[in-house]
Protein backbone atom coordinates (compact mmCIF):
# COMPACT_ATOMS: atom_id res chain seq x y z
CA UNK A 1 0.00 0.00 0.00
CA UNK A 2 1.49 3.32 -0.70
CA UNK A 3 1.42 6.02 2.31
CA UNK A 4 1.59 9.65 2.47
CA UNK A 5 1.25 10.97 5.72
CA UNK A 6 2.11 14.67 6.24
CA UNK A 7 0.25 15.01 9.41
CA UNK A 8 1.06 17.69 12.23
CA UNK A 9 3.21 19.85 9.50
CA UNK A 10 1.60 23.17 10.33
CA UNK A 11 0.10 23.16 7.20
CA UNK A 12 -2.09 25.77 6.14
CA UNK A 13 -4.63 27.23 3.35
CA UNK A 14 -6.69 24.88 1.65
CA UNK A 15 -5.70 20.41 0.34
CA UNK A 16 -4.33 21.38 -3.19
CA UNK A 17 -7.08 19.59 -5.65
CA UNK A 18 -3.19 18.30 -7.63
CA UNK A 19 -3.86 15.73 -4.85
CA UNK A 20 -6.41 13.62 -7.06
CA UNK A 21 -3.43 13.29 -9.61
CA UNK A 22 -1.99 10.30 -7.39
CA UNK A 23 -4.66 7.51 -8.27
CA UNK A 24 -2.42 4.86 -6.52
CA UNK A 25 -2.54 6.01 -3.47
CA UNK A 26 -3.91 3.84 -0.40
CA UNK A 27 -3.94 5.77 3.01
CA UNK A 28 -3.69 9.67 2.91
CA UNK A 29 -3.00 11.38 6.18
CA UNK A 30 -3.66 14.96 6.52
CA UNK A 31 -4.42 15.73 10.08
CA UNK A 32 -3.11 18.02 13.06
CA UNK A 33 -2.56 20.98 10.75
CA UNK A 34 -4.36 24.29 9.93
CA UNK A 35 -6.20 23.25 6.44
CA UNK A 36 -9.20 24.51 5.80
CA UNK A 37 -12.12 25.09 3.49
CA UNK A 38 -13.42 22.07 1.52
CA UNK A 39 -11.81 18.63 0.50
CA UNK A 40 -11.38 18.99 -3.16
CA UNK A 41 -13.78 16.98 -5.59
CA UNK A 42 -10.47 15.11 -7.05
CA UNK A 43 -9.90 13.41 -3.93
CA UNK A 44 -13.14 11.13 -5.06
CA UNK A 45 -10.59 10.72 -8.50
CA UNK A 46 -8.62 8.22 -5.97
CA UNK A 47 -10.21 4.58 -6.30
CA UNK A 48 -7.19 2.93 -4.44
CA UNK A 49 -7.71 5.28 -1.09
CA UNK A 50 -9.25 3.11 1.86
CA UNK A 51 -7.56 5.04 4.93
CA UNK A 52 -7.91 9.06 4.60
CA UNK A 53 -7.34 10.95 7.85
CA UNK A 54 -8.64 14.81 8.38
CA UNK A 55 -9.17 15.46 11.87
CA UNK A 56 -8.16 18.22 13.99
CA UNK A 57 -8.21 20.40 10.47
CA UNK A 58 -10.66 23.70 9.85
CA UNK A 59 -12.23 22.11 7.07
CA UNK A 60 -15.81 22.40 5.71
CA UNK A 61 -18.49 20.74 3.38
CA UNK A 62 -19.61 17.70 1.88
CA UNK A 63 -17.08 14.37 1.24
CA UNK A 64 -16.54 14.24 -2.53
Amino acid sequence: MTILDISDNQLSGTIPSSLGYLTLIGALNLSSNQLSGSIPDSIGNLAQLSIFFLYSNQLNGRIP
